[in-house]
């Protein structure tokens, strides 16, 4: 059981995650074509969903640690 002190760390991560999320989404929206369009390189599709899937994980992992 996580200790009831821990609750306002768990809580800023999950805020600082969706935080990250939301600048994903605002990196992605200013130059679609550069990494998720069909012009894009495999390279930069792959880096941009790894980096979509780990941010929202941590995400998701920390908002469910919430006691």
């Amino acid at each position: 059981m996580v200790p009831a002190t821990f609750a306002n760390f768990f809580v800023a991560s999950t805020s600082a995650g969706a935080a990250l999320v939301g600048l994903l989404f605002v990196a992605v929206s200013i130059a679609p074509e550069q990494t998720v369009l069909e012009g894009a390189s495999l390279e930069k599709r792959a880096l941009a969903t790894s980096a979509f899937t780990a941010l929202l994980n941590a995400f998701f992992i920390l908002g469910c640690l919430i006691p």
